[in-house]
C-alpha cells in the first residue's frame, strides 16, 4: 500500500525497500492483525496504549514461518488502513500536565493515525526507527473473499466482545495492521533451508543439472545463504 498511495505519503518501491533490507539484507518477514480490535467508542490512541502495558504481547501476529515474538526486530515498516476518523481522536492531547515536556503517555503528541503506530512500534522496539503509513479506506472483505470472521466481527469490522452477528450476515469491510520487518528469526528459517539443501545430491536429479546448476554452483550459493542468514544473526 506504501507505494500504491495516491497521497504525498506516497513511498517508491526502492526506498520502501531499503527501510527494511538495509546492511546487505534481503529477505523480510510479514506480520499483520487482520481485524484490528478496534471498538466503536475506544480511541486507537487508547487500544495502541493498552497493548504496550501487556507485557509480552504483541498487536501484531507474525505470519512467516520460522519467526515468532521472540525474534529481535532490526528494522520495521508498517501499514494501517480502515480506522474511521471517529477513532483517530486522542483525548490525551486535550489533558495540560504541569511540566509538558514530560509525556507519561508517548500517544499524547500524536494527532495523526500513522503517528500512533509509529510511536507504537517505537515503543515495542525501541531499537528500530519505523516508517509508517495510514489509509483511510477500509480492507473489502465481500463476496468472494472467505467468510472467515469470527461473530463477534460486526459488519463494518469492529470487533465487540460479547455480539454475536446474526447468521448469514458477512462482514463487508474490515481493518487491518501489517508490518514488514528485517528480524533475527530470518536467520533461524535461513539456517533450516540451509540444512534441508545439504541432503539433496543434485547429481542424482537431472532437472538440476538440465538446467545447466553444478555442484559446485550449488554449493556456492549454500555459502552465501549462510553468510546471508549472519546478517541477521549479528545485526
Amino acid at each position: 500500500m506504501s507505494y500504491r498511495l495516491l497521497t504525498p505519503q506516497v513511498a517508491n518501491m526502492s526506498s520502501f525497500i531499503d527501510s527494511v533490507a538495509f546492511g546487505g539484507r534481503k529477505i523480510a518477514s510479514l506480520s499483520s492483525t487482520f481485524p484490528l480490535p478496534v471498538e466503536e467508542t475506544v480511541p486507537l490512541a487508547s487500544l495502541l496504549g493498552s497493548r504496550l502495558h501487556r507485557s509480552g504481547q504483541e498487536l501484531l501476529q507474525f505470519l512467516t514461518p520460522g519467526v515468532s515474538n521472540s525474534s529481535s526486530l532490526i528494522s520495521q515498516s508498517a501499514v494501517i488502513r480502515g480506522i474511521p476518523s471517529s477513532l483517530t481522536h486522542n483525548p490525551q492531547r486535550n489533558v495540560q500536565t504541569q511540566n509538558p515536556s514530560q509525556h507519561e503517555n508517548p500517544f499524547e503528541v500524536c494527532s495523526a493515525t500513522n503517528e500512533m503506530v509509529q510511536t507504537f512500534l517505537q515503543n515495542l522496539h525501541p531499537q528500530t526507527s519505523p516508517l509508517c503509513w495510514n489509509v483511510n479506506q477500509a480492507c473489502m472483505v465481500k463476496p468472494p473473499f472467505p467468510n472467515i470472521f469470527a461473530s463477534r466481527v460486526t459488519s463494518d469490522g469492529f470487533v465487540v466482545e460479547g455480539y454475536a452477528r446474526p447468521e448469514g450476515r458477512r462482514v463487508n469491510q474490515t481493518s487491518v495492521l501489517s508490518r514488514v520487518e528485517s528480524n533475527s528469526g530470518i536467520a533461524g528459517m535461513l539456517l533450516s533451508l540451509i540444512q534441508w539443501a545439504k541432503k539433496v545430491n543434485i547429481n542424482k536429479h537431472h532437472l538440476f543439472l538440465e538446467s545447466g546448476t553444478e555442484a559446485e554452483t550449488f554449493k556456492e550459493m549454500l555459502e552465501d545463504l549462510t553468510c546471508l542468514s549472519e546478517r541477521y544473526e549479528n545485526p
